[in-house]
């Protein structure tokens, strides 16, 4: 009986840990973008991740060494990405006005702060934001291999971004600081 309790406990601890609402990024989140999940020919999909607020927690703990990444992974809530490898035989074109309808079809407090189109590739990046943060950021974005979603939950603040990496030049990091939120 013990050694039967042994081997299920930890089954049990998982399907619990799992199905806990922290575990996965929720979609109750004011900062979460539902991508469509259409399914087009020619896609396949590589990679498909959700962190929640729980694990986004848990490795914040165990950030020793960086106290501005720990802090930008405590206000996280939840991180989604999904990408897809597209085949030679799927429609680049339907593809490319797919992503720029899912980014103009955001609602009114999403802000596009970034759109980069080409011939056969088109990017978008999206913020949601409050009066006193960022909410969300979405990217959107397609080329002749890949199509990607990410959606970055949580409540960031302008400086927060700033400190994330010494690499951005300073006039950006500036504009960071001093973007409007309202």
């Amino acid at each position: 009986m013990i050694n039967t309790l042994c081997k299920v406990m930890p089954v049990a601890m998982l399907v619990v840990l799992t199905s806990a609402c922290g575990v996965t990024a929720s979609s109750r989140n004011p900062g979460y973008v539902s991508f469509d999940e259409a399914q087009y020919d020619g896609l396949r999909r590589d990679t498909s991740i959700s962190i929640g607020p729980a694990l986004l927690s848990i490795a914040a703990r165990h950030v020793d060494d960086d106290p501005t990444a720990r802090a930008l992974l405590a206000a996280l809530n939840g991180v989604r990405v999904k990408v897809y490898h597209i085949d030679d035989e799927a429609d680049l074109a339907q593809l490319v006005r797919h992503v720029d309808a899912a980014a103009t079809s955001l609602d009114d407090r999403w802000q596009r702060i970034v759109r980069v189109q080409e011939d056969d590739s088109t990017a978008h990046i999206l913020i949601k934001h409050s009066d006193e943060a960022i909410l969300g950021l979405a990217i959107l974005a397609v080329d002749r291999e890949e199509l990607v979603f990410v959606n970055v939950m949580g409540e960031l603040t302008p400086a927060m971004l700033e400190d994330l990496s010494p690499a951005i030049p300073e006039e950006q990091a500036l504009a960071l600081r001093y973007m409007p939120l309202n």
